[in-house]
């Protein structure tokens, strides 16, 4: 998973979003700096999963 965070990462028309309620520090704490959303909780994942459909249309138009 590192690997392929890193190399989205790298990308200029890329964001990156990350959720994880069990382990989330332990998961993700040398990128946080770095990505564009993060959630810790189950109720903000089901807050980002809920944006996910507006993002979407908003970069596809």
């Amino acid at each position: 998973m590192a690997l392929a965070i890193t190399d989205a990462l790298t990308r200029h028309d890329v964001i990156v979003w990350a959720e994880d309620p069990s382990k989330g520090q332990q998961t993700f704490a040398p990128f946080l700096p770095y990505l564009d959303w993060v959630e810790m909780t189950q109720a903000g994942g089901e807050e980002m999963i809920d944006a996910l459909s507006q993002v979407i249309t908003a970069r596809a138009d």
